[in-house]
């Protein structure tokens, strides 16, 4: 019998391929939505060229491809995938948004942060099964 948190090779290597190409698809879109957000909170009047929205998707899918499968093995091994793959960037996307209304200099760092607390709290609310008492949330 395999143990499910912890599938054979070829399969931890096919889920994290696949973790790596959904977390690249996510960052990507996540950076092109940034750009537009970014240039209509601004109020800038010029519209990016196709080099802006290549340079910040390529930089937030790279980011995403690394990111997503190395949050979901060593945190999130009991969230279910779709949490896993759609929480921490959809968080990082609104917290970078709201810091860059507030902040702008601060807008990476906070979508950065954002991405973490969800990682955080998606661990908290499904810890792994037979994890210490003290990970496991009040009942």
């Amino acid at each position: 019998m395999t143990n499910p948190t912890n599938p054979p090779l070829p399969r931890r290597l096919g889920i994290t391929l696949s973790l790596s190409a959904m977390g690249a698809v996510v960052g990507a879109a996540a950076g092109v939505a940034l750009t537009v957000a970014g240039n209509l909170i601004s109020g800038y009047n010029v519209t990016p060229g196709l080099g802006v929205y290549l340079w910040n998707s390529g930089w937030f899918a790279a980011l995403g491809a690394a990111a997503a499968p190395l949050a979901t093995w060593t945190s999130m091994r009991a969230v279910p995938i779709w949490k896993a793959v759609t929480a921490p960037p959809i968080t990082g996307l609104l917290t970078g948004l709201a810091a860059f209304a507030l902040v702008p200099s601060a807008s990476f760092v906070a979508a950065v942060g954002g991405v973490a607390a969800a990682v955080i709290a998606l661990r908290r609310s499904h810890p792994p099964q037979g994890s210490p008492p003290a990970l496991r949330p009040p009942q």
